[in-house]
């Protein structure tokens, strides 16, 4: 044993007299440490600023076709000429069928419920089109819609959908109000799945992005 600590001495003493004598080779190390923590540190800064795009990105597309398919809905609602309780849930899956879910790889998905801040009675049911469920909006999001504090909330957290409940796709929810005769104001939140983003983040960076960089 005494024998193996004299010479794992003596190499390390040799390796610091050459790490001493030689100026050439302390300086590439150097330069090779501080460039491999710059990369690093710039390449986390990069993948952060393309997450938050992504995001961005995301958001705006869906606050846009949002306000126009909401609105497209309350003109359907103020055009319905009967209004007994069979008509008025009959426009209602009308509307949201019309809404969501769309076309070939749009994911998109609609919740048509009754506010929940309403003192009218409920005479329309929950209403769903797509691939989602009506407990799977957080009550937070239309809690902020009750408070009157935008004409759109948005919130962007994962979501699964019936098809898949055990797997979680990071989408943006945007929650706005439409005001149904007879049945007073309904809350319609429209779910928009990042797939497309999460697919341009698994390719440019790898793994799952929505935990560390958006929610």
């Amino acid at each position: 044993m005494a024998v193996k600590d004299g010479r794992f001495g003596r190499a390390l003493a040799g390796v610091r007299r050459w790490w001493r004598s030689s100026l050439r080779v302390r300086v590439i190390t150097s330069t090779l440490v501080v460039g491999v923590f710059l990369a690093s540190a710039i390449g986390a800064v990069l993948y952060q600023r393309i997450a938050e795009g992504l995001v961005v990105q995301a958001v705006n597309n869906a606050q846009a076709d949002a306000a126009s398919r909401v609105q497209r809905a309350q003109d359907l609602f103020n055009s319905t000429d009967r209004l007994d309780n069979l008509s008025l849930s009959s426009a209602a899956v009308e509307n949201i069928t019309d809404v969501a879910p769309g076309g070939a790889g749009d994911g998109r998905s609609v919740v048509l419920a009754r506010a929940i801040d309403s003192d009218r009675d409920t005479l329309i049911a929950p209403v769903v089109g797509g691939d989602i469920t009506a407990p799977a909006v957080p009550i937070e999001l239309r809690e902020a819609l009750a408070a009157g504090q935008d004409a759109q909330q948005v919130y962007v957290h994962p979501i699964a959908s019936r098809s898949e409940p055990n797997v979680e796709v990071p989408s943006v929810m945007v929650a706005s109000r439409v005001s149904i005769p007879r049945a007073g104001p309904y809350d319609m939140i429209l779910i928009y799945p990042m797939e497309r983003e999460q697919a341009i983040w698994t390719w440019s960076a790898g793994g799952s992005w929505l935990a560390d960089s958006c929610c």
